[in-house]
């Protein structure tokens, strides 16, 4: 735990001006007591940002790069952070890659793999351990489905929605399980999209409760959920998954990326696949949640060692 003294978490919105991003960041540099800078942010703007004023101020930071869009957004501050990775010292600086394949990818901007190292985002929260409800004969099964905002049509596609749509959609209408779909946008949600998707599936609202502001505990919200249905086309390693999985969720997940163990697949944008799946799961749930494989791999050591590295 001394440590974490060291250590400065800075998540910033995204609808944040660079200006009062810079002024933030200049300021936290330059008031906080602390050694070490941790930055989660999914833009680019803020990485170099931050590696200028670890070069004006001497202060260590450490990036976590969470996901593959976050390297395919931004291809002209790439080459800007090319050049800043050059003129800065390199015990100044360490980067947490979420998998294999992003490590890969900074190793292509230029940063030297010595600097990186692969950790999974993802600490367990002994304080909200699952209840693991089991899953009564005659009681709705709840599926969720989740995505950050629906405001889009890049929303929509990126995390799948339609296919999870089409894939509840067909098991409720066989009438075979009682389900209860439930869809989570805790960011905000552009409804004459929300009500346009729930047409084309033929849903009801009625049928698909609405979760479209900040869920204060998503832990304690997980323990009431069955099935985490997570279609998505592009992903990192997802955090949420890895929690839905400690709070006795079954889930299903698209298999663009390696998923952690417990993770059932199906292929990537094949609804077929995904129904064929889905249903599978509904017909063996209660003897698949009582034998789920907790992920109880805790990655807080993993951090720590980073951080003593750079001190």
């Amino acid at each position: 735990m001394e440590y974490l003294n060291y250590c400065i978490d800075v998540s910033l919105k995204k609808r944040t001006s660079i200006l009062k991003r810079v002024y933030w960041l200049r300021s936290a540099m330059w008031n906080d007591p602390c050694d070490i800078f941790h930055l989660h942010s999914s833009l680019f703007w803020d990485y170099i940002i931050v590696l200028l004023l670890v070069r004006r101020y001497g202060r260590k930071v450490c990036f976590s790069v969470h996901d593959q869009m976050q390297l395919d957004k931004c291809k002209f501050s790439i080459l800007v952070m090319k050049y800043l990775y050059k003129v800065i010292p390199s015990d100044k600086i360490r980067f947490i890659a979420i998998n294999s394949l992003i490590k890969k990818q900074l190793i292509k901007i230029g940063i030297s793999p010595e600097l990186i190292k692969v950790i999974p985002a993802f600490i367990i929260d002994f304080d909200c351990k699952s209840s693991r409800r089991i899953c009564d004969e005659g009681r709705q099964v709840k599926i969720l489905l989740y995505a950050p905002a629906i405001k889009t049509l890049s929303d929509v596609r990126i995390y799948g929605l339609l296919d999870g749509l089409n894939a509840c959609s067909f098991i409720l209408h066989k009438k075979k399980f009682s389900i209860q779909l439930c869809v989570c946008a805790p960011n905000g949600i552009n409804l004459h999209l929300y009500d346009k998707l729930l047409e084309s599936t033929s849903l009801s609202p009625i049928e698909c409760e609405l979760f479209d502001k900040p869920i204060c505990n998503m832990l304690a919200f997980l323990n009431n959920i069955d099935i985490y249905v997570r279609p998505t086309i592009t992903d990192g390693d997802s955090v949420l998954v890895r929690e839905a999985i400690t709070q006795g969720c079954v889930v299903l997940a698209s298999d663009v990326v390696k998923r952690p163990r417990g993770t059932f697949l199906f292929h990537t944008s094949n609804v077929d696949d995904l129904c064929i799946q889905l249903e599978y799961i509904l017909s063996n749930l209660t003897s698949l949640k009582e034998s789920i494989v907790e992920n109880s791999n805790d990655f807080y050591d993993d951090v720590i060692s980073v951080y003593r590295d750079l001190l």
